[in-house]
């Protein structure tokens, strides 16, 4: 926390009245077996939609729920054509951590227990419980680098050592349900009471705006500017 106070003091300010279990890995809980931190999943939905937010609200459930029914058949395809129970992103991530913890040197005192030397200091790697000292393991249900060495000298299935919510067969059951077909809107029930009509809306003057209004803290967009030079 210095160190953001010494690099900006505006950023420790609001860091410090935010908990750390919000910002910060080591404090993440070690259920949800995510350390992935960011807060762009309304920007990454509005982006996904496109223009389709333009249109009327019911117009634009319409076109949201038929796109999520595509979503969830399509992954659900695609896992199913998975030749492992490790999924391939998580495998990519588990060779990367191999190929990086190869440098560190490790020694093993049983079945499933192992010291790994990282330049100076030293950490403890316990197979059989998905635990290390690094911490990152349990936080992310990815075996780290310390732990992917040692995974492969005891020469175990990779597979038993992910945690059970990274596994092909959990996310098949995320997407095993459906979002079942409605038919069109002329054969819909009526069911009576007042006709909502939508509120009567005023242009304002000027060019509307496209662009999500921003924070006072967030980090201003860069608009591109090109300067054009005429030579004779």
């Amino acid at each position: 926390m210095q160190n953001i106070r010494a690099a900006h003091e505006g950023v420790y300010e609001t860091l410090r009245r935010i908990p750390p279990k919000f910002w910060s890995r080591h404090t993440f809980d070690n259920n949800c077996k995510s350390d992935h931190c960011t807060n762009n999943v309304t920007e990454s939905f509005n982006a996904w939609i496109g223009i389709q937010r333009k249109l009327p609200i019911i117009s634009m459930l319409e076109w949201i729920r038929k796109k999520l029914m595509k979503r969830m058949i399509g992954r659900r395809n695609k896992a199913e054509s998975w030749d492992s129970d490790i999924p391939r992103r998580i495998y990519a991530q588990m060779m990367k951590n191999l190929q990086i913890g190869n440098a560190n040197l490790i020694c093993r005192a049983s079945e499933w227990l192992y010291e790994v030397d990282e330049n100076t200091k030293t950490y403890i790697v316990d197979l059989q419980h998905h635990m290390c000292d690094y911490e990152q393991w349990q936080v992310s249900g990815i075996p780290c680098v310390h732990a992917m060495p040692c995974i492969v000298n005891s020469q175990k299935d990779q597979a038993q050592f992910i945690s059970q919510w990274l596994k092909k067969d959990t996310y098949l059951r995320c997407y095993s349900g459906m979002i079942k077909p409605i038919p069109n809107r002329t054969s819909w029930v009526d069911a009576g009471g007042d006709e909502i009509l939508p509120p009567l809306v005023r242009r304002p003057p000027g060019r509307p705006k496209i662009t999500r209004r921003r924070e006072a803290d967030e980090v201003p967009a860069h608009n591109k500017r090109y300067k054009m030079q005429c030579t004779v």
